[in-house]
């Protein structure tokens, strides 16, 4: 009879041990309002997000598929893009709102769609072979930038250029990464966003145009802070004391890209200045500018 006992005082320590605390703790009071509170944010809030941040703030090199070269093939620069929210965004973030707060409508989020997302980096492009260059960009975390202060964007992008005749346009393949973490009025977001393209090129003199199309697919997760004292009776009750409850989503979004500019250069001086602009099937549209020194 002992043995038996002992087998099952030690069958009894296994299961409780292996048992999830859950089963034996109740849900805190937070964690019950942060559950109850994602429950209702619109389920395209995450994708949304990362959409306007993820797609729009995406590292883009702004370059023809003309290669820069090695001797010394060298390019620094800096480069503003202004991006057009996705018309999803808006109503994502009303409904949020709406059912958090019970508010019928937030006119700051109506119109969210009117505005336009800047993003400012510095960038360096290098040739490492006569056909292949290595680009990067970097905006670190500048407390002076309005709107962008809090936040900071790196990325990468490598250009291989695959034909390139005598006379004729130029056909190259890119492949860029990307990484955002962007701070903004208690929306906290971090991207991460790919995309592979295609350009073709034509030099003429001192202007080189460029037309390309491009796959961008980003994910992410994003963190909205909300304060409790606005918050439906139901949530704030649920934690008394507490004065924010930050609730969490994730997402993914994936956008086709057509795009063309054209990079222009003062051979003398080495000024090059680029302007582009682009649509995706996302309904985002963005324009961007490079102003640089081109070796």
């Amino acid at each position: 009879m002992s043995r038996f006992c002992q087998f099952i005082n030690l069958t009894c320590f296994f299961v409780l041990a292996g048992a999830p605390s859950g089963a034996f703790a109740a849900q805190s009071p937070l964690d019950a309002a942060i559950q109850a509170a994602e429950s209702q944010l619109d389920p395209e809030l995450g994708s949304a997000l990362v959409m306007a941040v993820g797609v729009g703030m995406d590292h883009r090199a702004l370059e023809p598929a003309t290669p820069l070269g090695i001797f010394p093939g060298l390019e620094l620069g800096v480069s503003v893009v202004v991006a057009k929210p996705p018309s999803s965004l808006g109503t994502a973030l009303s409904n949020t709102f709406s059912n958090l707060t019970g508010s019928s409508s937030n006119s700051s989020f109506s119109s969210i769609t009117d505005l336009v997302i800047p993003s400012l980096r510095f960038d360096l492009h290098k040739g490492i072979r006569n056909w292949v260059d290595l680009g990067v960009s970097l905006l670190p975390k500048m407390g002076s930038i309005p709107i962008l202060g809090s936040s900071y964007f790196y990325g990468a992008d490598l250009k291989i250029c695959v034909f390139k005749p005598q006379e004729g346009p130029t056909i190259a393949v890119r492949l860029s990464y990307n990484v955002n973490s962007f701070q903004y009025q208690g929306i906290s977001l971090a991207t991460t966003t790919w995309t592979p393209s295609l350009l073709i090129s034509r030099k003429i003199g001192f202007a080189d145009p460029y037309l390309g199309a491009s796959l961008q697919y980003a994910t992410g997760t994003m963190s909205l802070t909300i304060d409790s004292s606005s918050l439906l009776p139901a949530y704030s009750a649920l934690i008394p004391g507490v004065s924010q409850l930050t609730v969490s989503q994730s997402g993914q979004a994936i956008a086709g890209n057509l795009f063309g500019g054209v990079s222009l250069k003062i051979p003398v001086v080495g000024l090059r200045l680029t302007l582009e602009g682009a649509y995706n099937t996302g309904g985002m549209a963005y324009l961007g500018t490079k102003v640089g020194l081109s070796f």
